[in-house]
């Protein structure tokens, strides 16, 4: 399906509204509506830093591993991109500051830190593309980006199987698999 709204296109991809289905369908805790709008405020961060800087989305495509905003300005300036990298998680993280809702604080900084590790396809991941424009020597970037993605995942990982043992909560055991076929699909 796809629409404009202010002129931006909207693309939203089948699986990504069974995905949210299927979420919805089997939330017991009601976790998934706070996730949701978690990731609303996140997108609304990158919108608005995009604005602060005069520039104007492109097009805006929902799918099944997330928010894609396209932009010009990611093409433009180093500085530009983190300003915009920042943009969301900081809108996660700083309300949380103040929420009182446990479920809606922990969606909120859960979202703002995630997209903040330095790992393929987060923001964090979007900045440490942006600090290593300046190192000239491509498998040098290429290996340090692979080391990087390797440490945070194994750490994931290590923490997502305590966690599923103790809680019996897989979430950060997916979200390292989700880690990991970024990773090498990005290779």
């Amino acid at each position: 399906m796809s629409f404009k709204i202010f002129g931006v296109t909207v693309k939203i991809h089948f699986l990504f509204t069974a995905v949210v289905s299927l979420l919805l369908a089997v939330d017991r805790y009601s976790v998934v509506p706070y996730s949701l709008l978690s990731v609303a405020i996140h997108e609304a961060g990158h919108l608005s830093a995009m604005l602060m800087l005069k520039e104007k989305p492109k097009q805006i495509y929902l799918c099944p591993c997330g928010v894609v905003i396209d932009s010009n300005a990611l093409a433009q300036t180093a500085a530009k991109t983190i300003i915009i990298a920042l943009g969301g998680p900081l809108f996660n993280l700083l309300p949380a500051l103040f929420l009182k809702s446990s479920t809606f604080k922990t969606a909120m900084l859960v979202n703002g830190i995630f997209n903040l590790l330095p790992t393929s396809c987060t923001d964090g991941g979007d900045i440490v593309d942006c600090l290593l424009q300046r190192v000239k020597t491509e498998w040098l970037k290429s290996a340090f980006k692979v080391v990087i993605n390797i440490v945070f995942i194994a750490v994931t990982t290590w923490v997502g199987v305590s966690l599923f043992f103790k809680s019996y909560n897989p979430t950060l055991i997916v979200a390292s698999i989700y880690m990991l076929i970024m990773l090498i699909s990005g290779l």
